[in-house]
């Protein structure tokens, strides 16, 4: 078995995830509903380049979403500015210029 980098879609065709894995395990990491393809071995630069970016965008996320839950003790005021900074994360990726990366700053709160 050979392992390959493979990007998942969910049932709408949105992309939700690229990771490594073999390939025949494509299946068990597919959403319901949703679907796969194998991306091309011989990938350029900055296609790994948005395949990093990609997944150390998911780490923020990951290590932010409790402060969007409802039941943090966060201000509205504060909380709004963290639900922006997750977007901007979200639609980072399509708006990143790869010559020049700068992330998205985490609010001060």
């Amino acid at each position: 078995m050979s392992v390959k980098s493979i990007r998942f879609f969910d049932a709408n065709g949105d992309h939700v995830n690229t990771i490594r894995v073999e390939e025949a395990l494509a299946d068990d990491f597919t959403p319901d509903g949703g679907s796969y393809e194998v991306i091309d071995t011989t990938a350029s630069d900055s296609e790994r380049l948005l395949i990093q970016i990609r997944a150390k965008r998911d780490i923020l996320l990951d290590a932010t979403e409790w402060r969007v839950n409802a039941d943090n003790s966060l201000s509205e005021e504060d909380r709004a500015a963290w639900v922006a900074y997750r977007q901007a994360l979200r639609d980072f990726p399509a708006t990143v210029d790869l010559a020049a990366i700068v992330w998205p700053e985490p609010p001060s709160s």
